[in-house]
């Protein structure tokens, strides 16, 4: 026998209006029942739900109701997947009471706790479908702002998915149920932004038909000749084949995967979202790892400092949380709360450390994060010099690696400190 558990989410639910793009709009007076010209949807209820389980096993669906433009969530959640059960163990059936009422097994399984309450898989999805619906909320009901909410990931790609689908058959008035396949149909590339040190600019591409994947492409593109990997280099493109052969054999699931590959999984990241989400055929990966990273020299200058900087990473844009320097006389003294020496700066140059460091963030974002692009800081050419050299290096190494240990650099000839 199998043994469906679902869990609806009703408490969280309940109540629960969230407005989408036409959210200020005043609803029309009209009694009629029809569409009025200027609505973009049409009233009723809309469900869609998934066929096949997440990675991790469970099965989301949703209700979308839709009154005269207003959205609302009246069900959403996931539910576990059919799972063939031991056969020599009866479950109960509510609906066969008669029968299970003449087998004792029956009846020992009917007291069974897990029937009592949740699960711990229903509670876990309810707490990831809360914050999922928290996430829609603080967007206004903007699927494309939306972020991914920390170890519901897939959730929320399938999320993204359903209400767009749903919204879809509300603009031509289809209230038939619909069903999804794991992905959307069509042909996905995800590519690198630039070459990698070894001359390659790598791209993965995908076809997914019937909600599966079909086809899946992993090459790269030579600087030198503009020769493919499949073309020109036998032994790397083995790799890339093998890599590709272990993420099918791994379900498609990145985090199963024995032949890792960094690379593939920076491509295949961002594409396996879309086509869970229904997004972008055209992707534009990062080389950069999601993440906080931190880089300091590794000795004090000639006047006592020691400059550091920490850079928070996510979906490939680059945020510098902090810029200073610790003091080797204290090292809990910061070079932002040296006052007497900002005033000996600002008297000399007509700018102070925290000016120098805000034009020095604000430059590295308007230079998309190219710290070559980044100009000097008028009156402030070591500080604006330590900044370049400590950020490059861990966009160069720490970033592109992963790797969130403490980043070490030596320092380069200073002709003056400033």
């Amino acid at each position: 026998m199998k043994k469906l558990i679902a869990f609806t989410l009703a408490s969280i639910l309940a109540g629960s209006v969230l407005a989408g793009c036409n959210k200020e709009k005043e609803p029309a007076s009209s009694e009629s029942s029809s569409k009025p010209e200027n609505y973009t949807y049409q009233d009723g209820e809309y469900s869609v739900r998934y066929d096949e389980a997440a990675l991790d096993r469970t099965l989301d669906y949703i209700t979308v109701s839709i009154k005269e433009d207003q959205i609302s969530i009246t069900e959403y959640g996931m539910k576990e997947a059919e799972v063939e059960a031991d056969t020599s163990v009866l479950v109960n059936n509510p609906d066969e009471s008669d029968a299970s009422a003449s087998s004792e097994a029956s009846s020992q399984e009917a007291s069974a706790p897990e029937e009592d309450g949740p699960t711990e898989a229903e509670e876990l999805a309810a707490e990831h479908a809360a914050k999922i619906l928290d996430e829609y909320d603080d967007r206004n009901g903007d699927l494309d702002a939306m972020e991914p909410v920390s170890g519901a990931e897939e959730h929320t790609y399938r999320f993204i998915r359903m209400m767009r689908t749903a919204l879809a058959a509300a603009e031509t008035g289809d209230t038939s149920e619909m069903v999804l396949h794991k992905y959307a149909d069509g042909d996905y590339t995800s590519t690198m932004p630039d070459f990698s040190r070894e001359g390659w600019k790598e791209f993965v591409k995908v076809t997914v038909s019937d909600g599966k994947i079909q086809s899946v492409v992993y090459d790269g593109e030579s600087s030198k000749n503009g020769q493919l990997i499949s073309e020109s280099n036998e032994t790397k493109k083995k790799t890339c084949d093998e890599v590709v052969e272990n993420f099918i054999s791994s379900g498609e699931d990145l985090g199963q995967m024995t032949a890792v590959d960094k690379t593939f999984n920076k491509l295949m990241t961002p594409l396996l979202a879309s086509m869970v989400s229904g997004g972008d055929t055209e992707i534009t990966a990062s080389r950069l790892v999601d993440g906080e990273y931190k880089a300091t020299f590794s000795d004090f200058d000639e006047n006592g400092w020691k400059d550091y900087v920490v850079l928070k990473i996510k979906n490939g844009t680059v945020t510098v949380q902090e810029y200073d320097a610790v003091s080797q006389e204290d090292e809990k003294k910061l070079r932002s709360m040296a006052e007497d020496v900002d005033a000996q700066m600002k008297e000399k140059t007509g700018i102070t450390y925290f000016d120098a460091v805000q034009n020095l963030t604000k430059g590295l974002a308007k230079a998309q994060q190219d710290v070559t692009q980044v100009d000097n800081v008028t009156g402030a050419t070591v500080t604006s010099n330590n900044f370049k050299l400590l950020v490059g290096q861990l966009l160069a190494i720490a970033a592109v690696e992963g790797n969130t240990e403490t980043l070490e650099v030596e320092r380069l000839p200073q002709q003056s400190a400033a």
